[in-house]
């Protein structure tokens, strides 16, 4: 509509002016001014939509981190559109080296846009780890900035994540610019900074020297989301990945929080402690989510160095 708005043109007679109101014989609105008009509310309208579905995703995103007491990691698959990323979130919600924690199959066609809302699942690794799974909607070439903003609310799951895993169809000879638009697109959104694993899908449809010249070493991983091929590995990545996000520094606990001083010492490994009068001092090494956790917890943040 934002792009239809000033394409509006005057078209033949019924553009001329109507008829004013009661008691008068002006010339009234002009059919091209009402139309406009009319977009101008519909758009206004979808606004505020788009709002209430920013304020519902984020509720959700709190919601489902409160769901429990361990630290929870989110990994969010990216990638251009039909690049297998329901497939893929339905394979890591069934396979044995994972345990499915809630939710049915997510809907994934072989076409354009099958998925337009986000779907999570929650999973554990082998290791114990908790994952937040969550697909995404696809990227496509040249996408209008409006249409970005609009995608935005869909997409903030993304910058919520620990892991993105850009998912590629490696069968598509379109490949490469599909994997450029993607980056654009991350980086629009400001997501650059996450740590990405290439993840190249349907390798079941490509020959062996193909997938050769696409490997370039460490960061990518070779899997058929459709028969569960190289998936293992995937997940071993993942949790390596996940390994390294550790954060190391000093807190300060109250005496008058007892169960945030077990909570540290059960989540985090504790490298030295110092008894203060209203206060204990604590060097701790933690994940990622259970440091951000401690940080919320605590009465005075600004106190821990």
């Amino acid at each position: 509509m934002n792009y239809f708005l000033p394409r509006l043109n005057q078209k033949g007679i019924f553009m001329d002016n109507q008829l004013g109101g009661i008691g008068t014989r002006g010339p009234g609105e002009r059919k091209l001014e009402y139309d406009r008009r009319r977009l101008r509310d519909k758009i206004a309208q979808l606004n505020v939509e788009l709002e209430k579905i920013k304020t519902r995703r984020k509720t959700q995103r709190i919601q489902r981190k409160k769901d429990t007491l361990r630290p929870l990691y989110s990994v969010a698959l990216v990638g251009y559109t039909n690049a297998g990323k329901s497939t893929l979130l339905n394979k890591l919600s069934s396979t044995g080296t994972l345990t499915a924690k809630h939710g049915a199959e997510v809907y994934a066609d072989d076409k354009l846009f099958a998925t337009l809302d986000p779907s999570t699942r929650r999973i554990q690794l082998e290791s114990g780890k908790e994952l937040l799974v969550t697909d995404t909607v696809g990227f496509i070439n040249k996408l209008p900035h409006q249409l970005v903003a609009s995608f935005r609310s869909t997409l903030e799951e993304i910058l919520e994540a620990s892991v993105l895993l850009h998912v590629i169809d490696a069968s598509n000879p379109d490949l490469a610019l599909h994997e450029k638009v993607v980056e654009l697109t991350l980086s629009e959104l400001g997501a650059s900074e996450i740590p990405l694993i290439k993840v190249y899908n349907k390798t079941d449809l490509v020959h062996a020297n193909q997938l050769a010249c696409l490997n370039d070493g460490r960061n990518s991983f070779f899997i058929s989301a459709k028969t569960g091929g190289g998936v293992d590995k995937l997940l071993d990545k993942i949790d390596k990945v996940l390994y390294t996000q550790k954060k190391t520094g000093f807190i300060s606990i109250e005496y008058n929080q007892p169960k945030l001083t077990d909570y540290v010492f059960s989540n985090s490994k504790v490298l030295s402690k110092t008894y203060k009068e209203k206060y204990i001092r604590l060097k701790i090494e933690a994940e990622k989510p259970v440091w951000n956790n401690i940080q919320k917890r605590l009465k005075n943040p600004g106190g821990a160095g």
